[in-house]
């Protein structure tokens, strides 16, 4: 099929839509006149998109996003120029987003039947040479590399020498001499994160998307493990809109900080969260209760947490944690002897400072 790509621009941004393939448009990204990736994207359902105009009807229309930002965050308001572009294919839309910030694009489906989705593609080639800041998976539970802690370490290299098929996940960071990059999502309700691997073919990298759970293993009460997945991602309303692909852009690494598109983008909550009150916090698993100069051992005892309390209190914050290891690990209804908990609510307290304690959340449900 040979159909006129779609060319849509705002400012230094612009974004050429390739339609050849039905359903999985294939977008060229440029700023400043420079090509930065291709990405083609699409959805695979259980039932075929008969319904499908091969000729997009294209609506363009520039608006303002403007929200508040309640919390401690690096500004109390956040105001952005969009520039949306809408390709409605009849049972699929596509809504792309650019702005002096990046570029996002989701995915609109209206279906009159509630519908299975089988995969995403999302399949990015980076054009040029650019460094990569990212994450992999680490100590996958019985070889499923869905089932980590999310806690690795990131690693600034080459993209040539990032391990192909391991599964990364966002935000994924590339580094150019005169710009930067990081992929990320918003509106993430109802549906499987999107994690990335690399494939064999540099410098390609393809969705790797959990497949609904089947089976469940909650015996663990510290850890639910998933034994069996379907074979799709999701079963969902058929008339509905996919969460956000996002890619902020900047002149440097550094100014992706203060990049506003996955707040912007996000649904406002439903719910009243003013009870939620961010702060900073003098952690102890950060430096495994590390003391020096003290009059005891420290560890995992009231002590060394009356001088995380004393700390949080001298400079000013208002939480300390107690991480794992205050309670029984499979039972937090029992606080082990070395810690007084009511005497250490007491003290913080005294001290102006709250304590977070740490707990897993299958106990939480049973409770």
């Amino acid at each position: 099929m040979n159909t006129s790509p779609v060319h849509v621009c705002y400012h230094s941004l612009s974004v050429t839509i390739a339609l050849d393939k039905p359903g999985f448009p294939e977008l060229t990204v440029s700023r400043d006149g420079i090509p930065y990736f291709r990405l083609q994207t699409g959805m695979v359902f259980d039932r075929p998109t008969t319904n499908l105009r091969t000729t997009p009807s294209l609506i363009e229309h520039t608006f303002t996003l403007s929200l508040e930002t309640p919390h401690y965050t690096k500004r109390s308001h956040c105001t952005l120029e969009i520039h949306e572009a809408t390709l409605d294919f009849g049972e699929l839309v596509l809504h792309l987003h650019l702005s002096d910030q990046g570029f996002a694009y989701r995915w609109q489906t209206r279906f009159d039947y509630a519908t299975t989705i089988l995969d995403e593609t999302f399949d990015l080639t980076l054009l040029g040479h650019p460094s990569c800041l990212y994450a992999h998976h680490n100590l996958p539970h019985c070889d499923d590399p869905f089932q980590n802690s999310w806690e690795s370490v990131h690693h600034f290299t080459p993209l040539k020498a990032i391990t192909p098929r391991k599964l990364i996940y966002l935000p994924i960071t590339f580094c150019y001499p005169s710009a930067a990059m990081s992929f990320t999502e918003a509106e993430l309700i109802d549906y499987p994160g999107l994690n990335l691997q690399k494939t064999p073919h540099h410098p390609q990298f393809t969705s790797l998307l959990a497949r609904a759970a089947k089976h469940v293993d909650a015996s663990n009460r510290r850890n639910a493990f998933v034994l069996e997945r379907h074979a799709y991602l999701v079963q969902t309303n058929g008339r509905r809109y996919f969460p956000w692909r996002i890619c902020m852009m900047a002149d440097a690494v550094a100014k992706l900080y203060e990049n506003d598109l996955p707040y912007l983008l996000s649904h406002p909550a439903e719910e009243d969260f003013k009870w939620v009150r961010p702060g900073r916090v003098a952690w102890e698993w950060w430096n495994a209760w590390g003391l020096e100069k003290v009059a005891f051992t420290p560890g995992v005892n009231t002590a060394t947490y009356k001088v995380y309390i004393d700390f949080a209190h001298t400079f000013n914050l208002p939480y300390v944690i107690l991480d794992e290891g205050w309670a029984q690990q499979l039972d937090i209804t029992k606080i082990i002897p070395e810690i007084d908990l009511p005497e250490l609510i007491r003290y913080a307290a005294q001290r102006h400072v709250q304590l977070i304690l740490w707990a897993s959340w299958p106990q939480l449900i049973d409770c």
